[in-house]
């Protein structure tokens, strides 16, 4: 604090914030793939099988909905052609419109809903560069610098807003000829439940009779998808609420 020439307290809480919010980011990230409360790298391929059973209506291989529950047999189906484009996106709304329990979209205005699709960078890479959405921005929106073609940043198509968040991890080569595979999340309302017991606070802590300052961060709260459930205690044949997860292939740059 002698030396510095900014404020060291000031400093650490502005960082913690931004660990905070990273942190926070990770988790949701971890429960949009999660297997009916289980991490997806965790779950056994009995418990990814019943999921799959269990949310037939709300998963899409590639660009077939396809049958069987067989959850590593369909992911190694996927080719690295099973990109994701304008067509998948809309099958994906369908599934969602057309889901039983149905999933809706989240309402931006009076008058406009929307889905939003999470997806990683070269996933998103695929979808930015299909031809279909290519026309489509340079004839429907605004010419100029602040067209999507030459800002980037979010894309829509369908209703859909499709956001690349480039730390969804992907599932590796898992995929037909080993086909690297990842996984995009569209989310409609309610598709993420985030609890607090406690709010974050930051706290401040002096050593050494004031002389050295100590900065943490500390709250409780959970994270995870909403589910639906049947029987007695509502715990049997889990189905996402809110999102339509699909499996497309997604390869490396060349």
């Amino acid at each position: 604090e002698q030396f510095s020439a900014i404020s060291l307290r000031q400093a650490g809480k502005e960082v913690l914030q931004d660990w905070m919010m990273e942190k926070t980011r990770d988790d949701i990230i971890t429960a949009l793939h999660q297997i009916n409360g289980v991490a997806y790298g965790s779950a056994s391929e009995s418990q990814k099988d019943a999921w799959l059973a269990d949310n037939a209506d709300r998963v899409l291989f590639g660009n077939a909905i396809g049958t069987g529950a067989d959850h590593s047999a369909r992911v190694g189906a996927v080719t690295a052609a099973m990109k994701l484009g304008p067509e998948e996106v809309s099958i994906m709304k369908r599934m969602a419109s057309t889901a039983s329990p149905k999933i809706r979209p989240t309402r931006a205005t009076e008058d406009e809903r929307y889905f939003v699709l999470y997806c990683d960078s070269l996933t998103f890479r695929d979808f930015a560069a299909n031809a279909t959405i290519t026309q489509a921005n340079r004839d429907a929106l605004a010419r100029g610098k602040s067209n999507p073609l030459f800002a980037g940043g979010d894309l829509i198509w369908d209703g859909v807003i499709v956001k690349e968040i480039p730390d969804i991890p992907s599932l590796g080569a898992v995929g037909a000829s080993s086909a690297r595979v990842s996984a995009a999340f569209m989310c409609g309302a309610q598709a993420i439940g985030f609890a607090y017991a406690k709010r974050t606070t930051s706290k401040t802590e002096e050593f050494d009779y004031g002389d050295k300052v100590g900065v943490a961060v500390e709250e409780i709260r959970g994270i995870g998808k909403m589910v639906f459930g049947s029987g007695s205690s509502d715990t049997a044949d889990l189905k996402d609420h809110g999102i339509v997860t699909g499996y497309f292939g997604a390869a490396f740059d060349a």
